[in-house]
């Protein structure tokens, strides 16, 4: 069978696959019904699990997290259009999430709060402490948090057009969608009603098994949801390079499909100095990102989603193990299958300026797997993306609930009141995603988009745990800073065509927000004494940021991690991360001598770390008030 009879020959889902895919629905309801009694105990069961989450769980369910339905399509997508290297966007922060394990992860811990917001209050104080919590709160509930399920949503309403079939009339539900889709977009086609009613669905079974069972669902079913979602995942790899003759055969292919200078930048890991080609990652975007990027964007501390489950670890222990295991997964393995399918789309389905290259991951699989494997893939789909809509809405509605409703406006509920409410907010924030989901276009870009927003944030979310100077107007001058920027930058391009796109735009973002930050900070009075007093003694980050604070507390014994053995321990891990994914890379892409030797590197690096995570030399004190389970 040649090329273009393998991508003419689509399987449409059959009876078996809808069985499956019916199972896989059922498991994961049924996990939330059996979660529900332990979730509805307090707020804090309901979005901590209690504080008692082994380390392979907590970090399984964070990569799970972050493998949802968008991301194969968007990384094979990339193959086509700008190369592998493009994956140095997201492959740079391998360095801070090493940093995180050694350095933010037990701190986190320590800290015992219910949701990384709490922050806030126990770091500042006064009036500013409060706008700050507030104004975070809804911004990373509504906004920013629905903007994800946005393009999680967008990619399974792609993956539906595809993959699909026309389903009967439903009555009132035909009707809201199409109600919707009139007052929005203005037109409501036969394929967006499709769409959309399946996506609805799926979207009220999701959010019915996250509003009953809590944080302990939600991580349970991230578990299964992720072994299917990479199961199907290295499945599909495996069939796709079979069905058109090998990677050496997919390589060639490439050549003659595209230039021979274009097929060498798809299969770079690492642009190549010089003029790239055109539409392809320069080099200079790879040095900023190795160089800038990972260190000033985003979560550097590791908060949002990731310091729910590091807040839901058994101890100290537990939350950094967890966290280095997502290292290890998210960057070294889960994206090799995707990038693998997306050689073999862009041999099967030549891409073409104007078309979406985001679609040929679904191509593929519809082309290559008979009945029965297409249902499991699609099941596979489904779990990544319930696992990453459930956190999302979770962690939405604990941001909400916790950190908003119970502190300003119904200070004297009970916790059964507050539970309840955690629910209605759930419900809500998921019907606000959805409304999201209508204005959300390439995957990709609303990636870029986000990550522009919180460039040189990371830097102070670095600074607030390791200098007691910084207060809640640093964090609220530098977001507002990066707001004003990236409007300014909008205007600029829509006006006079002048563009700045990541990562250029650090050199601007990074220097600007720091410098008002740290003005911002300099002129404003510091957290009051008592509470910096109350977090260093809970907390005991210790080093020289908190020499003036520990002066006034010798009885206090700090445990400051930045010390030598955490420093070369890190190096070690950042070494080993990027020696596996690298090797890997090799194997795939043709050079196994080299491939060998750094998965040789990885292992040796490995094996340290792993002594070093030995029961024996993690001696912590029980964390008052919090419930630190053996």
């Amino acid at each position: 069978m040649n090329m273009d009879e393998v991508a003419r020959q689509v399987h449409h889902i059959a009876l078996v696959d809808w069985i499956i895919i019916g199972g896989f629905i059922a498991l994961s309801v049924s996990i939330g019904i059996y979660f529900s009694k332990r979730a509805r105990k307090s707020t804090r069961d309901y979005f901590t699990s209690g504080g008692g989450v082994p380390w392979w769980l907590l970090g399984t369910s964070m990569v799970a997290t972050t493998f949802a339905a968008d991301t194969p399509l968007a990384i094979s997508g990339w193959v086509a259009t700008v190369g592998i290297s493009q994956n140095w966007f997201w492959w740079c922060q391998a360095s801070i999430t090493m940093v995180g394990v050694f350095f933010f992860a037990r701190l986190w811990r320590r800290a015992a709060l219910i949701t990384d917001m709490e922050y806030v209050y126990l770091r500042y104080s006064g009036n500013s402490a409060n706008f700050l919590r507030g104004f975070k709160a809804v911004y990373f509930a509504l906004p920013y948090g629905c903007i994800v399920m946005g393009w999680v949503n967008r990619a399974m309403v792609k993956i539906i057009g595809l993959a699909i079939p026309k389903l009967p009339s439903f009555g009132p539900i035909d009707s809201v969608i199409r109600w919707i889709l009139m007052n929005t977009s203005g037109s409501a086609s036969a394929m967006q009603m499709e769409e959309y009613k399946i996506l609805f669905i799926l979207f009220c079974i999701c959010i019915g098994y996250t509003a009953i069972s809590g944080l302990w669902g939600v991580m349970v079913t991230d578990f299964f949801q992720f072994i299917i979602a990479m199961g199907g995942s290295i499945v599909l790899a495996i069939l796709a390079v079979k069905r058109v003759g090998g990677l050496s055969e997919v390589f060639e292919k490439l050549n003659t499909i595209y230039t021979p200078e274009r097929a060498d930048a798809m299969v770079s890991l690492i642009p190549k100095p010089g003029i790239p080609v055109a539409g392809f990652m320069p080099f200079y975007y790879f040095l900023l990102f190795i160089g800038m990027y990972w260190w000033s964007v985003g979560f550097t501390d590791g908060g949002s989603y990731l310091a729910q489950r590091m807040l839901a670890a058994k101890n100290e222990r537990h939350a950094a193990l967890g966290y280095l295991w997502y290292g290890v997964a998210h960057y070294c393995l889960r994206m090799w299958p995707w990038i693998i399918v997306g050689f073999v789309a862009a041999v099967l389905f030549p891409w073409k300026p104007g078309m979406d290259a985001e679609l040929g991951y679904i191509k593929v699989m519809l082309a290559v797997l008979p009945a029965g494997l297409l249902g499991v893939l699609l099941a596979s789909f489904l779990a990544a993306y319930m696992s990453t809509i459930s956190t999302q809405v979770n962690l939405a509605a604990s941001y909400l609930v916790n950190d908003v409703y119970r502190p300003f406006i119904a200070k004297r509920g009970s916790e059964r009141h507050y539970v309840w409410v955690s629910t209605v907010a759930t419900v809500f924030v998921a019907f606000v995603g959805i409304i999201f989901t209508l204005f959300s276009e390439s995957i990709s870009e609303m990636w870029f988009f986000l990550a522009a927003l919180n460039s040189g944030i990371g830097v102070i979310y670095l600074l607030r745990w390791y200098w007691w100077r910084i207060n809640a107007w640093t964090e609220v001058s530098c977001i507002s800073a990066l707001m004003f920027l990236a409007l300014s930058l909008k205007i600029f391009k829509l006006e006079y065509g002048f563009d700045m796109p990541l990562p250029i735009n650090l050199l601007i973002s990074v220097p600007f927000s720091l410098t008002v930050a740290m003005i911002v900070t300099l002129l404003t009075k510091p957290t009051d004494e008592e509470t910096l007093k109350k977090f260093y003694r809970k907390v005991k980050p210790g080093g020289p940021g908190w020499k003036e604070i520990a002066d006034k507390l010798p009885d206090v014994k700090a445990d400051c991690l930045i010390n030598k053995r955490n420093v070369v321990l890190c190096i070690v891990a950042i070494i080993s991360i990027y020696s596996a994914l690298m090797g890997i890379g090799d194997l795939v892409l043709g050079s196994p001598i080299r491939g060998i030797v750094l998965l040789l590197v990885t292992l040796i690096g490995g094996i340290i770390i792993a002594r070093s995570f030995s029961a024996k030399q993690w001696v912590e004190e029980p964390i008052p008030g919090a419930p630190v389970k053996k």
